[in-house]
């Protein structure tokens, strides 16, 4: 894993330790709520199941190698590493999006990371954790197109490819209902599709589309200003609901996955308020290394 999501994982100071001890306690079964029967908990099995996209780059991708890559890799094996001692012992099953939520309602996997957005919808069927990352929907076309908005896309002679999934339909009717829908189940079935000119244009998860855009010199990313494209999303783990000892474990894991955030909310106000100290200097600047954040005197 890399060295910034490593220290991102395991948050500031010594935020990994309360990690571990929940972990421990999960092991042990001694924290409170219902729980996982002990026959196929985890940690009695030695090795978590998590559910991932294998196309969904930078977020989870198969290498040149054959191997699966990406952010939400190295979250999965972090947890591993917490709650079983090795980054090794998952095992991840592979799944099209409209098989999320059957493979974790079924109990088929311990919980799942696949760039899912929370929605009121899926949360009265499906439980989350907090976020892990704050996102968006993004839109890409063929420069050969020769569009540069998502409403010039509401014209029948323009085919636009979206996910098979209820959020992705309903905001394309509501955006371009003149538009050709094509329905597809993954996000590089998306990408073959405009590639090949079946499309003119896709819409897709904003980490997912940085990558695209910034690979392709053929494809241009779209204004979605004045649309629902433009609302800031949140992805998050999700998993059978139920359980609350098993939600709290991964819950608190995100928690301290995001300390960060307010580690440098309390270092800047440190510097506001004491001056240039060097030290709470030097520990932004550590901070930072791995965060692309704005320093604003109102962090």
């Amino acid at each position: 894993m890399h060295d910034c999501t490593q220290r991102s994982a395991a948050g500031v100071g010594d935020a990994s330790s309360s990690i571990a001890r929940l972990g421990s306690g999960f092991a042990r079964g001694s924290l409170p709520g219902a729980g996982i029967a002990a026959r196929c908990r985890p940690e009695a099995r030695d090795k978590l199941i998590v559910a991932t996209y294998s196309t969904s780059p930078p977020l989870a991708y198969v290498d040149d190698n054959g191997k699966l890559v990406g952010f939400e890799i190295d979250m999965a094996r972090e947890i591993a590493k917490d709650l079983l001692g090795d980054p090794e012992k998952v095992e991840f099953v592979v799944v099209q999006s409209n098989g999320r939520f059957p493979a974790a309602l079924s109990g088929k996997i311990d919980f799942g990371l696949c760039s899912t957005t929370i929605t009121p919808d899926r949360a009265v069927r499906i439980a989350f954790t907090r976020p892990y990352l704050d996102t968006g929907g993004s839109v890409i076309a063929r420069k050969d197109a020769g569009i540069k908005t998502v409403k010039e896309l509401n014209d029948p002679k323009f085919t636009y490819a979206i996910l098979n999934v209820p959020p992705a339909i309903a905001r394309a009717k509501q955006v371009m209902p003149e538009a050709k829908l094509l329905l597809l189940d993954s996000p590089s079935a998306l990408f073959l599709a405009i590639k090949t000119g079946r499309a003119q244009a896709f819409a897709i998860d904003k980490p997912i589309a940085d990558y695209y855009e910034a690979e392709n010199q053929d494809l241009v990313r779209l204004d979605t200003s004045g649309t629902p494209f433009a609302y800031v999303s949140q992805d998050s783990i999700f998993m059978k609901p139920g359980d609350f000892k098993w939600w709290l474990f991964l819950d608190t894991w995100v928690g301290e996955l995001r300390l960060p955030l307010r580690e440098i909310r309390r270092v800047v106000q440190q510097v506001a308020e004491e001056g240039p100290a060097a030290a709470a200097l030097l520990r932004l600047q550590q901070i930072l290394r791995c965060r692309s954040i704005p320093i604003s005197s109102h962090a």
